[in-house]
């Protein structure tokens, strides 16, 4: 049990299971294994919206390597005249973002950075991005966490995100739609096993609009989040020491017969009048 600096490639690469790893075992083994036989480039690939994350998390969290590694063209900057070549040429080596994910990323930063009780949990004494490994002390799994920042002397852990709407609303849809509640009580029962108590209590998420108004904000997970994700992550692990026992393939996790009944919500007023 350990915490280690580690790259994100090689955190990824890493056979314990993270967070996005349950997740798909919890929703369905066979997921879990699709993704497990998938080459490695194909893995890897990711949208604008996975860029511009993991842009913001580096000007956040590590703002001395954005400024080594990144350049933000400025917006009045003809992309079609020699000066931007010259300017490109000048930043060889750097990651240059330009035209609309330059113009959001900028602003972006600026409006956290304007964000009192944003700052102040980025700016307390903590650390950033170490990957944490444990073995889980009920199934004998492997496991891993890599939080975004971890606070000293306090006993919060905290993870950054983006998102398109960060109305309550939205935000409480999108943590049921990504399982945020088993990440969370994934990083919590990771930490504590790693630290050999239970240090931390509370895991907050930053949530942070990528385009106008560019609002941010932070959510504090409450104790009904933090038990439905351990009993997601428990199934989680269940199912896949269950699959690993057993020798399971894609095809066999895949089978089943299953009734089909609609959901308690289904064609209520309330989601109708949402419509």
């Amino acid at each position: 049990m350990s915490w280690r600096p580690i790259s994100h490639y090689h955190y990824h690469t890493h056979p314990a299971l993270g967070s996005s790893s349950l997740k798909l075992l919890w929703e369905n083994p066979a997921k879990y294994y699709a993704e497990k036989a998938l080459p490695d480039w194909l893995k890897s690939e990711g949208g604008y919206s996975i860029e511009f994350g993991t842009d913001l998390h580096c000007a956040l969290l590590e703002p001395e390597r954005f400024q080594a590694e990144y350049v933000i063209v400025p917006e009045e900057m003809d992309r079609r005249k020699k000066e931007f070549k010259d300017f490109e040429k000048s930043h060889e080596g750097k990651k240059v973002r330009v035209g609309r994910p330059a113009f959001h990323l900028k602003n972006c930063i600026e409006a956290v950075k304007s964000n009192k009780q944003v700052m102040q949990l980025l700016e307390l004494d903590g650390v950033n991005e170490l990957g944490g490994f444990w073995k889980d002390g009920e199934t004998g799994v492997d496991c891993k966490i890599k939080p975004d920042r971890r606070l000293l002397n306090r006993p919060i852990l905290i993870d950054i995100k983006t998102t398109d709407d960060i109305s309550l609303r939205s935000v409480q849809k999108s943590a049921v739609s990504w399982h945020w509640p088993l990440q969370a009580a994934h990083y919590l029962e990771g930490a504590n096993a790693i630290e050999g108590a239970p240090v931390y209590k509370k895991f907050v998420f930053i949530l942070v609009q990528r385009e106008p108004p560019y609002s941010s904000a932070v959510f504090i997970s409450d104790d009904e989040f933090i038990k439905k994700g351990l009993e997601m992550r428990q199934k989680a692990l269940h199912n896949y020491a269950e699959c690993e026992r057993e020798n399971a393939s894609i095809k066999d996790v895949l089978q089943g017969v299953f009734n089909l009944t609609l959901p308690k919500w289904a064609y209520t007023a309330e989601e109708n009048n949402d419509e």
